[in-house]
């Protein structure tokens, strides 16, 4: 059975199904999010403490974001549906938490989020030309089902031109 919006089980679609769980790990993500973002910042103002240094900002932002976060935990607890004995029984075909994921995050975002971070990585590792070039040429394709590759690579060859000529020649910015 292929999970997605349109799946049903005796007139129970996952979306209510998986609807607390969702809304639970969304929370909790960015609450996490937000802590490691609070703790890199406090560790940037306790080098520079002084009120007017420039980690006074993300520390109160990323503050104020785990405890709105977390509000929106109690929210989600308190006004979220229960579901019915009949629904609780209802078999969506495995894992609750990881349908729940896959009906959050359909393959196509998942695999765009990995490249994404597997560019930021790359990005030190071979430099901007190369990781761009990789991460358009295998997004480009991966969106395309492998069809149109010739396309796909004079596409990705002309972005990097353009961004060469534009950002390194004319603005004379040089990139990693």
């Amino acid at each position: 059975m292929e999970i997605g919006t349109s799946c049903e089980v005796k007139g129970l679609s996952m979306e209510k199904k998986t609807f607390k769980i969702r809304e639970y790990f969304f929370c909790i993500l960015v609450f996490v999010l937000s802590l490691i973002g609070f703790l890199v910042s406090v560790a940037l103002f306790r080098e520079h403490p002084e009120p007017d240094s420039a980690a006074v900002f993300p520390t109160v932002t990323t503050g104020i974001m785990m405890l709105t976060s977390f509000i929106a935990v109690l929210q989600v607890r308190k006004n979220c549906p229960e579901l019915t004995e009949e629904e609780k029984k209802a078999d969506f075909g495995g894992n609750k938490v990881i349908a729940a994921i896959k009906e959050e995050m359909p393959l196509n975002s998942f695999v765009l989020a990995v490249s994404a971070i597997a560019y930021a990585v790359l990005l030190n590792v071979v430099g901007f030309y190369v990781s761009t070039a990789l991460f358009m040429a295998g997004t480009i394709t991966f969106l395309r089902r492998g069809k149109k590759i010739k396309q796909t690579l004079i596409v990705t060859a002309v972005s990097l031109v353009v961004i060469f000529l534009v950002v390194e020649k004319i603005f004379q910015i040089m990139l990693p």
